[in-house]
């Protein structure tokens, strides 16, 4: 064999065995990327918290917490997350009366990322002193395309 051919050779075994004798790398010690149901907006400075479809999910299984969708009449309707009650975004008042205890947990959510329905009602109630409200700011579209169920009550199959 040519003795450059040969030194490369040795060359190439002498580097095999060396990352051969490397410790190996875990695959855990790569950082999981969140899946869409664990993850929010992220908007900077939130007057209130926003929830995950996992934390949606879960308070809808435990039940106890209210769940408001704040979009009108019509659109709960036509579709809306079981369990969710409606209250339109401007009817603060039977809200407050509804829920008067001020540390009560309340969630509300409405038609999705771009819906400003839940993110001003959730302030108007801060302002009133409300301390446990919290946003699916993701709304229905999101629950919806996710997979999770929706209802339409009889007013909404007649509308569609």
């Amino acid at each position: 064999m040519d003795p450059r051919r040969q030194s490369r050779a040795s060359t190439l075994i002498l580097l095999g065995a060396s990352l051969a004798l490397l410790p190996p790398t875990p695959l855990t010690a790569v950082q999981s990327q969140p899946t869409i149901s664990q993850v929010t907006l992220g908007e900077p400075n939130p007057v209130t918290p926003e929830i995950t479809t996992e934390d949606m999910q879960r308070l809808l299984e435990a039940g106890g917490t209210p769940v408001l969708d704040v979009r009108s009449a019509q659109e709960y309707a036509i579709a809306h997350i079981p369990g969710s009650i409606n209250l339109y975004e401007k009817e603060v008042e039977q809200i407050t009366r509804a829920y008067p205890a001020k540390a009560t947990a309340i969630v509300l959510y409405c038609n999705g990322p771009f819906c400003g329905k839940s993110k001003r009602l959730s302030q108007e109630l801060v302002s009133r002193g409300y301390t446990n409200v919290r946003r699916y700011q993701l709304g229905l579209p999101v629950w919806r395309a996710l997979g999770n169920t929706v209802q339409t009550d009889l007013a909404g199959a007649r509308y569609i």
